[in-house]
């Protein structure tokens, strides 16, 4: 008996069937996978590993196989620092219209880089734009509430 679950197979091939998405990054000391999130047909997204702080998790694996999206993992960071850069790895374990067991890969590498002058330039933007925002809705609430009284 073989086994072709090591098989890297491209997004076209005729996948009937997503049994699990699993995200790994590469340790920078041990060099191995460590993992970072999953979700299969069993269990929910969620955060693997060692808990990391501002990680938000979701996804989702759908039965309609009419779908042409039959599941999806994002991982994102709140703040993003340095320790998130990496190299990362998505493994996806599916199911041909075959019954043959399919494992699609993809790869990224996730490079840091410090905040130059021109990021705090819009950071600033930004927020004094919000600031204006909550100012403008400050004042209108301030002038409901004089109505009401």
């Amino acid at each position: 008996m073989t086994s072709n679950t090591n098989t890297v197979v491209s997004a076209s091939s005729d996948v009937a069937h997503v049994i699990s998405i699993i995200i790994t990054k590469s340790s920078n000391v041990t060099g191995q996978a460590e993992p970072v999130a999953s979700i299969s047909q069993f269990e929910p997204a969620s955060p693997d590993g060692s808990p990391a702080e501002n990680l938000h998790v979701e996804g989702n694996i759908t039965e309609n196989s009419l779908m042409k999206e039959l599941g999806y993992l994002q991982v994102t960071w709140n703040g993003p620092t340095g320790a998130q850069a990496g190299n990362y790895t998505c493994e996806i374990t599916a199911l041909t219209s075959n019954k043959h067991i399919v494992e699609i890969n993809g790869k990224l590498n996730i490079t840091a880089s410090e905040p130059g002058v021109s990021d705090l330039i819009r950071f600033i933007i930004d927020h004094d734009r919000l600031i204006n925002q909550l100012q403008i809705t400050n004042q209108e609430l301030v002038n409901k509430t004089e109505e009401l009284r």
